[in-house]
């Protein structure tokens, strides 16, 4: 197990990684101003904090992504707390 409150190394998406984004998917297209045609979750890291924090790539278009940061309370609400858009599917997940 990783330090506690630190990231956790990039993995690739689970069945829950996809149900959540396929949830917030609403809020991300808000962010950016778009609504995403292809929307396709890729990977993602996590970090344990007072709930979850998680940073997750997101494969919207031929090598475009979007980062998405989410945030999961103890009541298991989800909250997106941040967007990058556009980046490359080459781009690692790093924290912002």
């Amino acid at each position: 197990m990783s330090n506690l409150g630190g990231w956790r190394t990039e993995a690739p998406v689970t069945e829950e990684m996809k149900k959540i984004c396929i949830t917030v998917k609403p809020d991300i297209e808000t962010a950016v101003g778009t609504n995403f045609p292809v929307y396709s979750p890729l990977s993602f890291r996590l970090q344990v904090v007072a709930g979850i924090n998680y940073l997750v790539k997101v494969c919207v278009g031929e090598d475009v992504c979007v980062h998405a940061m989410i945030f999961q309370d103890f009541q298991r609400k989800l909250n997106v707390t941040g967007v990058q858009f556009p980046e490359s599917n080459s781009e690692p997940l790093e924290p912002f």
